[in-house]
């Protein structure tokens, strides 16, 4: 399934609204998309937080806007460093997240247009702020879907993508090691007598500031839905929270929803599908049944 902007959801596009508020490194900047008036109502804000906050896919837009046409108010916004908002601008990493931001949209949210009730969407590094927004706002969060984010201290490598980014960077090097076998060898060997076994066993430990974030979702009674692909590192690093989910008492379990899709989550190709699916599951948490503003792709 993959979402499409239908003549419905666009027409939301009208009565979207630019609004700032203040974050913990400046003005964060964002839209908010009004649930429609001739929707079915109070059914709560979906915060989509973002860099930026359209994404290069336009899927944030048009999820927000098929969620207003069913009722959902939704507020998509730039973190910190991004887009319009204030703030510096870094990498991202699973070391420093931006929960604090998430934190703020919801107080805005709450005091200045009297909200109650949110639902979280994030896709990899805006999935794990998404997350961290619990340990601030447990309480006020009623679900979080969560798509292709790291979780583990380090790095699950994908030594495709490794080699490709190697052979970008220094072309004439990898193709002079291609050809000499033993020197490949020895730089393998290298690399193994030079890797300390706490950072292999990082690779079976949740990222601290990510497992208190996790715990906080735990504590929060509030629903998630965890969507990887089958064959990706990300999906390695999941195994991890996994064997927490396990281990939960029964209600708790019930509450974590983990999918493995067959294809890969992380992906440009896969967004469509991936952003369907966070919007079905906000629908699905108030059973809205229509999918009027839902356009399948039968392919």
């Amino acid at each position: 399934m993959e979402l499409r902007e239908s003549a419905a959801a666009a027409r939301r596009a009208h009565a979207e609204q630019c609004v700032e508020f203040p974050g913990p490194a400046g003005r964060l900047r964002g839209i908010a998309t009004p649930a429609d008036s001739c929707a079915r109502r109070d059914q709560g804000w979906v915060i989509l937080p973002g860099r930026p906050r359209f994404a290069f896919s336009r899927m944030p837009v048009i999820a927000a806007r098929a969620l207003a046409a069913d009722g959902f108010s939704a507020l998509r916004f730039d973190l910190q460093g991004t887009g319009e908002s204030d703030g510096r601008t870094e990498a991202d990493t699973r070391y420093k997240l931006h929960g604090e931001d998430v934190a703020a949209a919801i107080r805005f949210l709450r005091e200045v247009r009297g909200a109650r009730r949110f639902h979280l969407i994030g896709y990899c590094f805006d999935a794990l702020c998404a997350l961290d927004a619990f340990r601030l706002e447990g309480d006020a969060i009623e679900s979080l879907f969560f798509a292709a984010a790291p979780v583990t201290e380090i790095k699950i490598e994908d030594s495709r993508f490794s080699r490709i980014a190697r052979a970008a960077a220094n072309p004439r090097q990898m193709l002079a090691r291609l050809k000499s076998p033993s020197a490949l060898a020895g730089r393998a060997a290298n690399l193994v007598r030079r890797t300390p076994a706490s950072a292999a066993a990082g690779r079976d430990r949740m990222e601290a500031k990510i497992e208190t974030a996790f715990r906080a979702l735990i504590a929060s009674r509030a629903h998630a839905l965890f969507v990887y692909g089958e064959n990706e590192p990300l999906r390695e690093e999941f195994r991890v929270a996994e064997r927490m989910i396990a281990e939960l008492a029964q209600d708790d379990r019930r509450r974590m929803v983990v999918e493995i899709w067959p294809e890969p989550v992380h992906s440009i190709e896969s967004e469509p599908a991936v952003f369907a699916r966070a919007v079905a599951w906000v629908r699905q948490r108030h059973a809205v049944a229509s999918d009027a503003h839902l356009e399948v792709d039968p392919r």
